[in-house]
């Protein structure tokens, strides 16, 4: 089989020509030859395994004395005879990169005996739910007890940790703990191949070594053209993640044309691949499978028309489930209800349906807000009622039972109203809180990026500026134009967003920035894409209050007792029984 890459021309059996850079290149650079940023692999075959440098002998050494000597060995792979290995011969698995096209691609693990990733997969939202049958760790991953994430997902699942990194004397440190920790279930690796361009092609060569036959391979994707050291680039494990070491386009394109050589002509002649990643902007593979391996019609991915509307189940976080309890939910609290609809917000909603968001202007008592943003200063100066506090913010822990002007401003008749009538039927409070952003030189976080609400199919969240929010500089609610009335088909597989990933998906003016003054009442759907953007001319405070029909979700599921938020007892009992159903769904606590 022939690669075949538009911009690179095969001009021996082993050697190309980038016709863009004029740089001649070859399978047979390796670290012997050639500096090891234009090297394929660690030697040719005939002296792997008996290099000067890493060889078998140093294998065993790095890694033996303490995993184990006991290792099956070729020309292009040295790794320990793990039992646990031997049910990979003959196996359909698929390999997800950390690549963008793993977050935005529809894929499904019940289509393949085992699922292989590396590094930090265990923090990505859809793979953390998943028992990832083998990864590969480098020296990037923290492997310290601090590293909760990384040790709870291990001790609830049987991944076989395997150890490549990059034979740097400072991996060895890991090694007995980990061992000691998965005794049963740590092995190690060193394969001949040894390019430039990540972890996951190697755990490919890994794969096809063990026997794999049928590789099928998600986020393996390289960087789009454009793309340069220091930008984000969609990073599917962790959020933010900038493009940093070696990273050049160009350097890329030649060495994925070397891995696809390598693989299709020598060590995976009989593997049948599938890139599910083919036609997404950072794909370098692309050209070369649609040429070799074209993907099958019914995996193909479209990173262009696939969107998704409200109506189609698709469209909300849990799908047809999701739906179902919204309905009941609805359906029940119409007929246990008696409500009396009106039309005195009739325009106002609409307004809503149509843009996203409406305002009501200097609807709001100053005195009532002011009470509110001193009950947050003298919180966060004592240190005092904080649910969490960080460089980016200080969340007031449930501010029903620190404020009573909150909980006043929450069942106010123009909030109730509103939502009566939005709805169609009795209300109900879901989550709120008290925030206060500060101004700092991080790069934003959590709430700070684009982001959608996914506890109902239709809810909206009041939003509650505390100081004035005039500008952009000020950090106000920003929403993305149109994504309440349509999604990416992959919407469900990123819950942090870039605003150049937005921006891409909805078009450079997309940004709405919901300016207000103090007083001011905005409300919108969070179920679109938003963020609360970045302060950098002043902190900013603000109320959010949700309301919905039913208890807001916690993916699919209604919450249980200690998910739900409080109130005081005396509070709710203080209520017009006409708005004490709005409280159903909350805590009564018997404190003053």
């Amino acid at each position: 089989m022939s690669i075949v890459w538009n911009r690179c021309r095969k001009v021996s059996e082993n050697g190309w020509f980038d016709l863009e850079k004029n740089i001649a290149f070859s399978l047979d650079q390796n670290w012997t030859n050639s500096p090891s940023r234009d090297s394929f692999f660690v030697s040719s075959k005939e002296d792997f395994l008996s290099n000067n440098r890493w060889d078998l002998d140093y294998v065993l050494k790095y890694y033996g004395e303490l995993l184990g000597s006991d290792v099956i060995s070729n020309q292009e792979i040295v790794y320990k005879n793990l039992p646990e290995l031997e049910k990979f011969k003959g196996s359909k698995v698929l390999i997800v990169g950390a690549g963008p096209s793993a977050a935005q691609s529809d894929w499904d693990p019940k289509d393949y005996d085992f699922i292989f990733s590396c590094n930090h997969f265990y923090l990505n939202e859809k793979l953390r739910n998943i028992d990832v049958a083998f990864a590969v760790f480098t020296t990037e991953t923290d492997f310290s007890e601090d590293n909760k994430d990384f040790h709870n997902y291990m001790q609830n699942n049987s991944t076989i940790i395997c150890f490549e990194d990059r034979l740097d004397p400072k991996g060895r440190g890991p090694f007995k703990p980990i061992k000691e920790l998965y005794p049963e279930r740590v092995a190690y690796a060193h394969t001949r191949y040894r390019a430039k361009i990540g972890a996951i092609p190697r755990v490919i060569c890994m794969a096809t070594l063990f026997g794999c036959s049928e590789i099928h391979l998600v986020g393996a994707d390289g960087m789009a053209k454009n793309q340069r050291l220091g930008d984000t680039h969609g990073h599917a494990f962790q959020e933010g993640k900038v493009l940093q070491g070696t990273a050049d386009y160009d350097l890329y394109r030649r060495h994925y044309v070397a891995l696809w050589d390598y693989l299709l002509n020598d060590i995976g002649k009989n593997v049948k691949f599938q890139n599910l990643g083919e036609g997404h902007p950072s794909n370098m593979t692309t050209d070369i499978s649609i040429q070799n391996f074209p993907l099958e019609s019914k995996m193909k991915n479209s990173f262009e028309d696939g969107w998704v509307y409200p109506g189609d189940e698709r469209f909300y976080c849990g799908g047809k489930k999701t739906v179902e309890i919204y309905n009941t939910s609805y359906n029940f609290r119409k007929e246990q209800y008696q409500v009396i609809l009106n039309d005195e917000h009739t325009d106002k909603i609409e307004d809503m349906k149509t843009n996203g968001f409406t305002k009501w202007e200097q609807a709001l008592d100053h005195d009532l807000l002011d009470a509110i943003k001193d009950k947050v200063d003298f919180c966060i100066k004592n240190n005092t009622h904080l649910k969490s506090v960080d460089q980016h913010y200080a969340t007031l822990a449930d501010p029903f039972l620190i404020s009573d002007e909150v909980q006043r401003l929450a069942f106010s008749d123009h909030l109730i109203n509103y939502a009566t009538n939005y709805f169609g039927c009795m209300p109900v409070i879901g989550t709120f809180n008290l925030r206060r952003s500060f101004l700092n030189d991080l790069e934003p976080k959590t709430t700070q990026m684009f982001h959608r609400d996914k506890n109902s199919v239709k809810f909206f969240k009041f939003f509650i500026y505390l100081n004035d929010v005039d500008t952009i500089d000020d950090g106000p609610l920003t929403i993305v134009r149109d994504s309440w009335n349509k999604m990416p088909h992959f919407h469900n597989n990123i819950h942090r967003w870039s605003e150049e990933q937005i921006k891409n998906l909805y078009g450079e003016d997309s940004l709405m920035y919901l300016t207000a003054k103090k007083g001011d009442l905005l409300t919108g759907f969070t179920t679109s894409f938003h963020r609360g953007t970045k302060p950098v001319s002043k902190e900013r405070t603000m109320l959010t209050l949700n309301f919905g029909v039913h208890p807001e979700l916690q993916g699919a599921e209604l919450p249980n007792r200690n998910q739900l938020f409080k109130i005081k007892r005396k509070q709710y009992e203080d209520l017009p029984e006409n708005k004490k159903p709005v409280a159903d769904f909350l805590v009564k606590e018997d404190i003053q």
